[in-house]
């Protein structure tokens, strides 16, 4: 396949893509807004809310899957704003858990974090860094082994600042790093968990639309992601 006709295939998948997500988000958001009307009745049984409160998750979840479905699209165009500015990694992990820590708290694992002494200044885009590491974290807390502990580290070397997150996994990892930042891939073949196998992706895209590396390893049952970032020298 020459690189014209490829350009062109990939061209009207993510047109596809963004026609089928503003298609899907009009009518989710009407279902939205009746079922916080419905919330709003007085005279429902505890059954009917229990559907309600199951409808309301679900449609959430959509909503999610939608945006992602979007931004890809606009990271694939080269249309996905960029905001650039100094950030701390250490701030950036320890805000991250302070968000999720209700989630956290209910998944029942518990998280080890080893900061180093900071602080440690690099140039990003701090919303979008800021959901690579919630997904990164979800993705941990969603896959990872029953009673095992999830490990978050932050290190500085030479011109260089890294955040690790490290768990082993509950299910077997019978796919290589390569195919598992693949759009669509999840890290539980039997889909006996949530997600569509985009929070990677994105995870990937964003870290490099922040000129980041992003490098993912898997050894045994143990599954890592790295993000690595230029440190800010002339700060530290």
């Amino acid at each position: 396949m020459n690189l014209e006709k490829q350009i062109k295939i990939e061209k009207a998948k993510v047109e596809l893509i963004t026609n089928i997500s503003h298609d899907l988000k009009t009518p989710l958001t009407a279902m939205v807004g009746y079922i916080d009307l419905l919330k709003k009745e007085a005279n429902l049984s505890l059954e009917a809310r229990d559907y309600i409160e199951g409808l309301s998750r679900k449609t959430t979840h959509l909503n999610h899957m939608l945006k992602d479905l979007l931004d890809l699209s606009k990271i694939t165009s080269g249309t996905m704003p960029v905001q650039l500015t100094e950030m701390d990694l250490n701030k950036l992990i320890s805000q991250t858990l302070i968000d999720m820590d209700e989630t956290i708290i209910a998944s029942g694992f518990i998280l080890k974090t080893l900061l180093a002494k900071g602080p440690l200044l690099f140039i990003g885009d701090s919303v979008k860094l800021h959901r690579v590491c919630q997904n990164l974290i979800q993705n941990a807390l969603s896959y990872a082994l029953t009673g095992s502990r999830i490990f978050i580290t932050t290190t500085t070397k030479e011109n260089l600042v890294t955040l690790t997150i490290q768990n082993t996994s509950a299910y077997e990892l019978d796919f290589t790093a390569e195919e598992i930042v693949e759009r669509f891939v999840r890290g539980d073949s039997s889909r006996r968990s949530t997600g569509c196998g985009l929070g990677l992706a994105i995870s990937k895209s964003y870290t490099e639309l922040c000129k980041g590396d992003f490098h993912l390893t898997l050894d045994g049952d143990v599954f890592k992601v790295t993000l690595s970032f230029n440190k800010i020298l002339n700060n530290i």
